[in-house]
């Protein structure tokens, strides 16, 4: 079953991040995802059902490996949207 965030969902992970509901946009989808911009400055991504949870939060760990780029912040506020959302 593929899960499809609610728009009070949206709403409360861009408040989280110092944005409004207003500037959250779908965007191109990856393969395992959903995809929202939240503004100008971040993105969120949502896997589609909680079988694909697992891949994203494997690729969150490597590329926080890379670190140094700016990366590891961005994966951080990544991983702690995920874990809000609502079960699956």
């Amino acid at each position: 079953m593929e899960y499809e965030p609610s728009h009070e969902t949206l709403a409360a992970i861009a408040a989280r991040h110092g944005t409004t509901a207003e500037k959250v946009r779908r965007i191109l989808p990856g393969g395992a995802n959903q995809v929202f911009s939240l503004g100008d400055d971040l993105v969120l991504r949502i896997p589609r059902t909680k079988r694909l949870l697992r891949d994203l939060v494997k690729e969150t760990a490597v590329i926080s490996r890379l670190g140094g780029s700016g990366l590891m912040s961005r994966t951080s506020r990544q991983s702690r949207a995920w874990r809000a959302l609502p079960p699956v």
